[in-house]
């Protein structure tokens, strides 16, 4: 019978030396931190979008119609069609609201369900939506106006509106859906000669700030 022949280890090898072992020591702890942080930032933008969400959800919508009866109310009982409006607490619903409310002003538009004094508030009603959004909401102007159902002052005060200095078509000049917008405007052979110069002097930003000349 063979002899077994002892097993020689070399445990210079298998034992980490002092300055191995301290190296694994940060690896793990850097991999372990990083860990968390991730899992941390991943929890807060979860939380946020929670918390944004359950604030879109918390919000009751009211009637449209309901709510602009009383703003047309006060309108005809000397309010003005302005920054006067904001003390109205219908008016400021919508206004606070303008995502909310934004399908019913457009259908409207659309359906040209409205009268001048209703279309004059909407414009200052929506100055919260969204640059896309209110893109939209000028062409529906803009299509009214080509269509003769609605002056030109107008849809030049949605393009350009003097209230609370938001300027939203303005400041986002270089938006391309605000650029592409303009753009068709202003190549529009009926459109008059003092719209042209709005409109050329908004696609080269004079109306991008505070300074911006209001209609």
């Amino acid at each position: 019978m063979a002899a077994l022949t002892p097993v020689k280890y070399n445990y210079e090898n298998i034992l980490m030396k002092p300055c191995h072992l301290a190296l694994y020591i940060l690896v793990a702890f850097l991999l372990i931190s990083f860990g968390a942080c991730s899992n941390s930032n991943q929890g807060t933008s979860k939380q946020n979008g929670a918390d944004s969400s359950k604030h879109k959800i918390l919000y009751h919508k009211k009637n449209f119609d309901s709510l602009m009866v009383v703003v047309e109310k006060h309108a005809e009982s000397g309010l003005d069609v302005s920054e006067a409006l904001l003390a109205d607490s219908a008016f400021l619903e919508i206004f606070e609201h303008g995502e909310a409310y934004f399908e019913d002003v457009n259908k409207h538009l659309l359906q040209e369900r409205f009268t001048h004094t209703e279309g004059g508030i909407w414009i200052y009603a929506m100055q919260n939506l969204s640059v896309s959004n209110y893109v939209q909401l000028c062409h529906s102007y803009y299509l009214l106006y080509r269509h003769g159902k609605i002056p030109e002052i107008m849809f030049e005060t949605i393009i350009s509106p003097n209230f609370l200095r938001k300027h939203i078509i303005g400041k986002n000049y270089q938006n391309p859906e605000v650029a592409k917008f303009l753009n068709g405007v202003l190549h529009d052979n009926h459109i008059s000669k003092q719209l042209v110069v709005i409109v050329d002097d908004m696609l080269k930003g004079k109306f991008s700030g505070d300074e911006a000349v209001d209609s």
